[in-house]
């Protein structure tokens, strides 16, 4: 595709129907690709993503729905677009957190991120790596949306990214009975250039609502809605 579109920028593919072969020969120019799964998708279903082996400098936005990614994918392929900007990972499976998670170091520029809908098959503690730097530092926008995150690791995301002006929570679990404040405590002491914060449809109780109400000084834009 590259030597017959060598000024394609933006690329869509929906349906798994397609061989991916092509990718082995990107576009050098293109600045947004999005790939999809197509509606008959299920959980068991797998896609193995093979760009060439050259950066892609001009990547700009990544987009992944509907697919399973593998344990290597993001590892191998994220480093190759050091330019990204807004990364989308919609309705995918993984077998860790790790695997999606860890990559984003290599992303130096990524100010967008947003996660819905992701279902991990293992629910083992595997995310030890993302506690000992900031592993998203220049992250501004992130939205986690319905996401099988223990709330541990939720703090643990919310912590590695020190730079996040607006965070977006919808559905998402942010306590457990071992410390029911752990995610309130990070949103307020961790992240002191937060300015907009959205929580929709979660669990919060009245103390967590009114300890981020009197705690998170910086914030301009408060709205908690649909919470228990």
């Amino acid at each position: 595709m590259g030597q017959v579109l060598p000024n394609l920028n933006c690329l869509q593919i929906n349906g798994m129907h397609v061989d991916l072969a092509f990718l082995h020969n990107f576009p050098k120019q293109l600045q947004t690709f999005k790939l999809s799964g197509d509606s008959r998708w299920d959980s068991g279903s797998s896609v193995e993503i093979q760009f060439n082996g050259d950066e892609h400098l001009n990547l700009k936005e990544l987009q992944l729905k509907k697919i399973h990614i593998e344990d290597s994918c993001l590892q191998r392929h994220l480093p190759k677009m050091p330019h990204l900007r807004s990364l989308t990972i919609k309705w995918c499976t993984s077998n860790f957190w790790s695997d999606l998670l860890q990559p984003l170091k290599s992303l130096k520029l990524l100010t967008t991120l947003s996660l819905h809908g992701i279902n991990v098959n293992e629910s083992a503690d595997d995310w030890t790596g993302l506690e000992q730097n900031d592993f998203a530092a220049s992250l501004a926008r992130l939205q986690l949306a319905q996401c099988e995150m223990p709330p541990k690791l939720l703090a643990t995301v919310l912590a590695g990214c020190p730079g996040l002006r607006e965070l977006r929570l919808q559905a998402m679990k942010l306590n457990d009975a071992a410390d029911e404040e752990q995610v309130a405590h990070v949103l307020c002491r961790k992240l002191s250039k937060l300015s907009t914060l959205i929580i929709e449809g979660c669990e919060l109780s009245n103390e967590e609502v009114e300890f981020i109400r009197e705690n998170c000084k910086s914030l301009k834009e408060l709205r908690i809605t649909g919470c228990l």
